[in-house]
């Protein structure tokens, strides 16, 4: 019977260990993914500022106006 409650208790010490490493993982993987997010976010908002300056320098200008 002590053998089965120490079995059990040991059982249940290892599952816990066991899920407090996957969620370090997962906290340390989202942590990346984040990053990414951020760098990418970053990358578009340049992209949409050269297209819109593009964009603007392309358009064309009324000769009567004065430089």
């Amino acid at each position: 019977m002590i053998k089965m409650l120490v079995l059990i208790v040991l059982i249940c010490i290892v599952l816990v260990a066991l899920l407090r490493i996957v969620a370090r993982k997962n906290r340390a993987h989202d942590r990346y993914i984040q990053r990414d997010y951020e760098k990418f976010k970053r990358l578009d908002a340049q992209l949409e500022q050269q297209k819109t300056t593009i964009k603007l320098s392309v358009q064309p200008q009324h000769p009567d106006t004065m430089l």
